[in-house]
């Protein structure tokens, strides 16, 4: 007998997951398979379809504008396979983080070539080499390093690298053995071969820099820094990436997370615009530091898989550093987000229960998995193999080589207007020390600019709609143009580098976030049978389970629904959905739920509907005012209020109470049906206001029209 397997999809059931091994063992091939002809008429026969969750380095498209600044563009700054050699114990540079090395070695071609990384070995090496993993291919490698194992060192240029756009990566390892026989296998994790000297390195005795390894310290200069070592000798030195100024996408990946876009705190100064400007951040002295200059403590960060074995952070210069109680703890969950393991560098924690309530009073923290790390490129190997469909988030401090700009969150879920704009980040040059460098514009979908962070500084304008006491500001930047080929009164023009202009502002990055909601860059898998749809009956109930139905071609078509050209449409709701008029949701829930599944380029018009009377009055009688009641149905009675002037308060009057059609006037009649009532509490020649609020049963709700009538 042929098997058989029968697929129903039900959308409004609960979201379910299940790992398809690439390779399995089945005791019997699957013959057919086929779509059951016997569907509930409210199930949804429709294509399967998943939009991606939001993930910040997906949604959100950065273009990295730096290039219009030669002196900021790594080419410029250190091309291929071009250092500085000296031969001094000081030396200048126009940047601040440079590589320097004393060490060279013979390449295949038989040049000398310096290398400017180092990779500590453990005690006691006799023996070293590298190999290489490629995308999961293994390879030794003959070249490009300088085993020194008597001082226990490996010198290489060779660095760690991911491509989170494909996936591909080439992760170095070291091998190393002892005098023992013993064998360690590590993370390449490469840093400077000289590094710049903390108070550590300071020679109590004489006050001056050891001189076991290259130290550096460096001072402010007119024409960038100089740099003093501490042994006399030749030395190669290359700037790095760390010393340009270069937008980064946000730290944060989850819909969870703040979205920031991150910018490398370099420094450069060179000619623009007629001028010599210096491009720096005074913010990133202002950070969060913890638990001292640089270091930043990270609570909670995805991670990436990368192999399974390797993970990723979100970003670079971890300072992962059990000596000094600098940990790393890796929290492991499954498909349903239930954590299944913690993995940490503090042995203190080692077998210690995560918590003693719920679910994960199952889990406890594990020492032995983290194996080594590379700080440098934020690359974690571990002694156990983890599945590819699991999430991976870690603390962890980091040494921060970055700005995080924190003044707007691009998550479009803690702030549905980012869609809306473009943002357009930029810089300010020879900001002052108590100032913001980087500020922020958004420009609205016509070009024009809709709002900016820059306010007065003490080297800079105010750029925002007022001054400070409140009057109109005339060097405002909002409404105008961004940039334009033919309009020369726009922000690039009259403030920004290459154009004439006296300010020299510096556009790093303009950034989009990316609705990927949509059907055309959503993965669908089509089981329908030809011509499959729904029932008549069953397409109200089927919408309410899932409402995206209501945008596909069952509902409105493959082109949505159709809004006025102006994108701006009208929505009504009964008010009896607000809490207030006996419903469930307070105005904003209403709200968020109605506009919830429009497209983002829409503008709706939400109106209340509710019972409404209509009333008109006339004074003709000294001292009397007569005026009517539309009736509106007999599960009504309506409540009557006045106040004598258009700004008091509203004054109850009476009620009427509900009455049949009959009791009501004439009925059936063609037009309202008017109930009749005199107003007698009133004086001659003064003007007095009247509405009328239908009440059904103890909710009352807003009032008509105002009438208003002067008395005769």
């Amino acid at each position: 007998m042929a098997a058989e397997l029968t697929l129903e999809l039900i959308a409004h059931g609960p979201q379910q997951a299940a790992i398809l091994p690439i390779a399995a063992h089945v005791q019997k091939y699957t013959d057919r398979f086929i779509y059951t002809d016997r569907i509930d008429e409210t199930s949804v026969p429709i294509a399967y379809y998943e939009s991606d969750p939001l993930y910040s380095w997906r949604n959100i498209q950065l273009l990295d504008r730096t290039h219009l600044i030669s002196a900021n563009t790594f080419d410029f700054v250190a091309p291929k396979d071009s250092w500085t050699e000296v031969t001094s114990t000081s030396f200048t540079s126009m940047y601040k983080e440079v590589a320097v090395t004393h060490k060279t070695i013979i390449d295949r071609k038989g040049r000398q070539r310096p290398v400017f990384f180092r990779h500590d070995l453990p005690a006691d090496t006799v023996e070293a080499n590298i190999h290489v993993v490629k995308n999961g291919v293994q390879k030794d490698i003959e070249g490009g390093y300088l085993a020194d194992v008597e001082n226990d060192v490996i010198y290489t240029n060779y660095r760690n690298s991911y491509n989170h756009d494909n996936g591909s990566y080439r992760v170095y390892f070291i091998t190393s053995i002892d005098s023992s026989g013993n064998s360690t296998h590590q993370l390449l994790s490469s840093e400077p071969v000289a590094r710049e000297a903390s108070w550590e390195d300071v020679d109590l005795t004489t006050g001056k820099l050891k001189e076991e390894v290259p130290l550096f310290s460096r001072s402010k200069s007119s024409s960038g820094y100089t740099f003093y070592m501490n042994i006399a000798q030749t030395y190669y030195i290359r700037p790095l990436e760390e010393s340009l100024i270069k937008p980064e996408m946000p730290a944060g990946v989850d819909p969870e997370d703040p979205w920031n876009i991150r910018f490398m705190a370099g420094e450069f100064a060179t000619y623009v615009n007629g001028r010599f400007r210096r491009y720096w951040l005074p913010e990133y002295q202002s950070q969060p530091y913890q638990p001292y200059y640089p270091y930043i403590y990270s609570p909670y960060r995805k991670m990436f898989w990368v192999n399974r074995n390797i993970l990723r952070a979100t970003r670079n210069h971890l300072a992962i550093d059990p000596t000094a109680n600098m940990h790393l703890t890796i929290f492991i969950y499954d498909e349903d987000d239930v954590l299944k393991n913690l993995y940490t560098t503090d042995v203190g924690l080692d077998g210690v229960r995560y918590s003693d309530t719920g679910a994960d009073n199952a889990v406890y923290y594990e020492s032995d998995k983290i194996t080594s790390w590379d700080n440098s490129r934020g690359f974690v190997a571990l002694g156990i193999e983890v599945d590819p469909n699991w999430n991976f988030y870690a603390t962890y401090y980091y040494k921060a080589k970055d700005y995080e700009f924190t003044g707007r969150s691009l998550n479009p879920l803690q702030d549905k207007s980012v869609l809306n704009y473009m943002w357009v980040y930029y810089m300010v040059p020879d900001a002052d020390n108590n100032d913001k460098a980087i500020h922020l514009l958004s420009v609205d979908r016509s070009g024009i600019i809709a709002s900016t962070t820059q306010v007065m500084g003490r080297t800079y304008p105010n750029h925002t709609l007022f001054n400070t006491d409140g009057t109109a500001n005339a060097d405002t930047v909002i409404g105008m143009k961004y940039r334009s080929a033919v309009d020369t009164n726009t922000f690039t023009n009259k403030y920004t580098a290459q154009w004439d202009n006296a300010y020299g502002y510096y556009i790093l990055a303009e950034v989009l976030v990316m609705d990927t909601g949509i059907k055309e860059e959503s993965f669908i898998v089509d089981v329908r049978r030809d011509g499959a749809t729904f029932t008549k009956d069953g397409f109200v109930e089927a919408v309410e389970a899932n409402p995206r139905i209501l945008q596909s071609e069952h509902g409105y078509g493959d082109l949505g629904q159709e809004v006025p050209d102006s994108g701006s449409y009208v929505i009504h709701y009964p008010v009896s959905l607000l809490e207030t008029y006996g419903g469930n949701l307070t105005r904003n829930q209403t709200e968020r739920l109605l506009k919830e599944y429009l497209p983002v380029y829409t503008f709706p018009l939400l109106n209340q509907d509710y019972p409404l009377s209509l009333v008109e009055g006339i004074s003709t009688t000294v001292e009397q005012v007569d005026f009517k009641v539309s009736w509106e149905g007999p599960k009504y009675s309506y409540s009557i209020y006045k106040k004598e002037s258009a700004g008091a308060e509203w004054v109850f009057l009476k009620s009427i109470p509900a009455k049949s059609g009959a009791d009501a006037g004439a009925f059936p009649n063609e037009g309202p049906i008017w109930i009749s009532e005199v107003d007698t509490d009133v004086q001659s020649g003064s003007i007095y206001y009247y509405t009328i609020r239908i009440q059904e049963g103890l909710i009352e709700y807003p009032g008509s029209d105002t009438l208003s009538v002067k008395v005769a």
